[in-house]
């Protein structure tokens, strides 16, 4: 799923989608012909989505129930080689374009050799993804995630990272790694954990993810960010782990970014998360630490410790297929108040 992150505009969307939707009517009209045209070979469009229902939270000031993340997302696909995704998320009130990216596989799992060294899948892809850096990526959609929040270090220091761009990727029984070129980040968390914008020009950066055994994942992700104009540059880095034991499953991960402005020290920004969960039947039981701190050159400004932190704890379950309840309590470590929130989530 995508992330809900990008401000795209519906112009993008539809020089892009039209072409997508009238690819998708050439391949329901296409005879039995010998052509190599991938346009007749392309499968009938599919339609994918999802949405959630919030109950309480820092919206509920307002409204006790809103609309949390809601996207409709559109593929085809030809064969196991060539991959087209379209995603039209909600946004703070309004409906942009979160995807629009096509990849295509040299090699694809389908063509996985039985040797653990030898390339299994190797594919190359472009336009509006999610950027692939660290572990949290993979679950920016509410569908994907066991907690109704997002980890504070992801929302603070790259805030589920959304870009225009190009990426290549490969991958073997043993190590995956993926190297990217995107526009670049264009906030910062700055001493008070806010955004301050910055100017990006492009980024390059990749991903390495180790599987050395059946139960255990551990990985990188770096990025350099170069600043237009007098923006300073800004690099980012991370590790995380995963082990997955029957129900049981734990991750974590770190992250770091620094930059030094025109003016000033040099600031960095890092936190953590450690997340474990059980699941048993149709419950998934959770429970996650986060932080988030900011670092400086010099002395921190007077009163200003620069630190975040909190502890969630969140139960959910399946009713049928599609539909999901869940409830997280946030027990606040900083100073502000503890929430309680619930969670209606369904896909088709």
């Amino acid at each position: 799923m995508s992330s809900l992150r990008h401000r795209g505009n519906l112009i993008k969307f539809a020089a892009i989608a039209l072409p997508l939707m009238m690819l998708g009517s050439n391949s329901l009209n296409a005879q039995d012909s010998d052509s190599e045209s991938l346009v007749g070979e392309l499968s009938e469009i599919e339609i994918t989505g999802f949405a959630d229902l919030l109950i309480g939270g820092a919206a509920a000031e307002e409204q006790t129930f809103h609309l949390g993340q809601a996207e409709v997302d559109l593929s085809a696909t030809s064969g196991t080689q060539l991959s087209i995704e379209l995603a039209i998320a909600h946004d703070d009130g309004s409906f942009v374009l979160g995807t629009a990216m096509a990849e295509y596989c040299i090699y694809s799992p389908a063509l996985q050799q039985d040797d653990q060294w030898s390339i299994s899948e190797l594919c190359v892809g472009g336009g509006l993804f999610d950027v692939p850096f660290g572990r949290d990526w993979q679950r920016y959609a509410s569908i994907d995630r066991d907690l109704i929040s997002t980890p504070l270090v992801v929302e603070s220091l790259h805030d589920c990272w959304n870009d225009y761009g190009g990426y290549i990727r490969v991958s073997n029984q043993l190590l995956e790694l993926t190297a990217f070129g995107v526009n670049g980040l264009g906030c910062v968390a700055d001493e008070d954990l806010s955004a301050t914008p910055l100017l990006p020009d492009y980024a390059i950066g990749g991903r390495l993810v180790a599987s050395p055994l059946s139960f255990l994942a551990i990985g990188g992700s770096y990025a350099f960010s170069v600043g237009r104009n007098d923006s300073p540059d800004l690099q980012i880095a991370g590790a995380e782990i995963v082990m997955e034991d029957g129900g049981f499953r734990f991750e974590g991960e770190y992250i770091v970014e620094w930059f030094t402005p025109a003016v000033g020290n040099r600031l960095s920004i890092d936190g953590f998360y450690a997340e474990a969960s059980y699941s048993f039947a149709r419950w998934t039981g959770v429970v996650r630490y986060d932080a988030v701190a900011t670092g400086f050159g010099g002395d921190a400004p007077e009163g200003e410790d620069g630190y975040q932190g909190r502890v969630c704890f969140g139960i959910g379950r399946g009713l049928v297929e599609g539909l999901r309840v869940r409830s997280e309590y946030r027990a606040d470590l900083s100073g502000d108040a503890d929430e309680l929130l619930g969670q209606v989530v369904f896909g088709f």
